[in-house]
């Protein structure tokens, strides 16, 4: 490849022919300022490679005279200086084609109709590095595009007063930064690849984040989303963020069919309905947000509840009821439940002056509810400890009144008369001998067991009962 320096390259750039520049290395050997309202309008590089010093195209005209007429076009080319692009009105730059190096390029108080990056799909993942991408103090009039970059250390948008559309697909980056931007139609992030995400104080027309993997933490903080935003299909490593703060969502919003790890959405407000069906989550903190409409809850997996405080249960399980369903209703339910019997549990560790005399009978109460039927959740569970209980009790009740006589357990009439006494002992109005017709039982401490037994087995048949509500019309 033949190589010139800066002269050589802004001689280029001004002069008349309208040829594309191809297979040149430009070895800027010190810092260059190109005034573009002084170059020609279409410039297109091809395999080209920018070497040495920074470069800057910029316009030396007030910006109240600038006009939209200049298109930069690079194609396969190499950048191992900075770019700069700023303080200029063009009608495009497209950086198509990248599979070379790219250190970093700054686009900054800028008017521009469109801008794109895009690289070659078939190049490898870290083939083609880019050390930082920057927008800054923008004004794009239809799109910025971003396609199939590889391996972006740093991706900046910020302070763009107005940008009609964005569309970032196919890219992996270390960083992303999108802060204080106007965006007024669509904004488009899917099928990317990121390690830490940070999205702040933007206003948002329709937004869709399909399919994108964060492998660190995604923050959403103080942002305003206009229009429908679509978060589903994201899937989220081990022990990453996704976390929305202050966020306000104006039309319906999707989270669905996807997979976190740490999911919070803390002080934030939807106006529309909200969709959180089928995602699976180790993690939720759902706590001071707003569901002016239903939210719907179906199907939502949470690995670790004990990790959710009663306050996020408890606004899961609102939801719920307000969507009309009662199979998911009653299992959050369950787990509000186990959530107060742990936090009553700490209170009376931590906690020496409340009513550890109420807290011990709630407590209680509790802990029978989740030993029988796992707060009116599992009817087989009931059922079974239900019948162990009964059988244990009745054991007792059998010994004392069999103490003194020799019981053969091969024996089908003992066996039989052991098991039609039982099935009398599930009887809970009748308080008779089990063994005997019309006969009470006549010492003291044999209806200590006869007593206790009819009661929790009274205690094993309601949770059962209460365990079918689920299915109630």
């Amino acid at each position: 490849m033949e190589t010139i320096d800066e002269v050589a390259f802004i001689d280029f750039l001004v002069s008349k022919e309208d040829n594309p520049l191809n297979d040149v290395v430009i070895d800027f050997k010190k810092s260059r300022e190109i005034d573009i309202s002084k170059i020609r309008h279409t410039l297109t590089f091809i395999n080209c490679k920018f070497i040495g010093k920074r470069i800057d195209f910029l316009d030396s005209q007030p910006e109240t005279i600038r006009i939209k007429k200049h298109n930069f076009k690079f194609e396969n080319c190499e950048f191992l200086n900075e770019i700069y692009f700023k303080d200029c009105s063009v009608q495009s730059i497209e950086i198509r084609k990248i599979s070379k190096q790219m250190k970093s390029i700054f686009f900054a108080s800028i008017t521009a109709d469109t801008i794109i990056l895009e690289s070659n799909k078939s190049i490898p993942d870290d083939y083609v590095k880019t050390s930082k991408v920057h927008f800054h103090l923008c004004k794009i009039d239809f799109w910025l595009h971003l396609f199939h970059l590889q391996t972006i250390d740093y991706l900046l948008i910020s302070g763009n007063e107005k940008i009609n559309s964005v569309k970032i697909h196919d890219c992996n980056f270390n960083h992303v930064a999108i802060d204080n931007n106007e965006i007024e139609r669509y904004f488009q992030f899917t099928s990317n690849l990121v390690k830490t995400l940070d999205v702040s104080k933007n206003s948002f027309e329709n937004i869709n984040f399909q399919k994108t993997n964060v492998w660190g933490d995604a923050l959403f903080r103080n942002n305003a989303f206009s229009g429908t935003a679509n978060f589903s299909h994201l899937y989220c490593d081990e022990h990453s963020l996704v976390s929305f703060r202050e966020c306000e969502f104006h039309k319906y919003t999707y989270f669905n069919f996807s997979n976190f790890y740490n999911l919070e959405v803390d002080t934030s407000k939807f106006h529309d309905f909200a969709s959180l069906q089928e995602i699976t989550t180790h993690t939720l903190l759902l706590d001071r947000s707003v569901f002016e409409k239903p939210a719907f809850f179906d199907d939502l997996v949470i690995e670790d509840y004990s990790s959710c405080s009663k306050r996020t249960i408890r606004n899961i399980k609102q939801q719920l009821l307000r969507t009309d369903n009662k199979i998911d209703y009653d299992y959050f339910r369950s787990y509000e439940l186990t959530s107060h019997k742990n936090e009553l549990k700490q209170q009376l560790k931590d906690n020496d002056t409340i009513d550890r005399k109420k807290l011990r009978r709630d407590l209680s109460i509790l802990r029978i509810s989740h030993f029988y039927s796992n707060n009116g959740t599992d009817w087989f569970k009931s059922l079974k400890r239900t019948f162990i209980i009964g059988l244990i009790f009745y054991s007792l009740v059998f010994i004392s009144l069999n103490y003194k006589n020799t019981f053969t357990p091969y024996n089908y009439e003992n066996i039989n008369n052991y098991f039609i006494g039982f099935f009398k002992f599930l009887l809970l109005t009748d308080f008779h001998n089990p063994l005997k017709e019309k006969e009470y039982l006549s010492h003291a401490l044999e209806w200590i067991p006869l007593i206790l037994g009819k009661v929790l087995i009274g205690i094993g048949l309601y949770e059962t009962i209460i365990s079918f509500r689920k299915f109630r019309k």
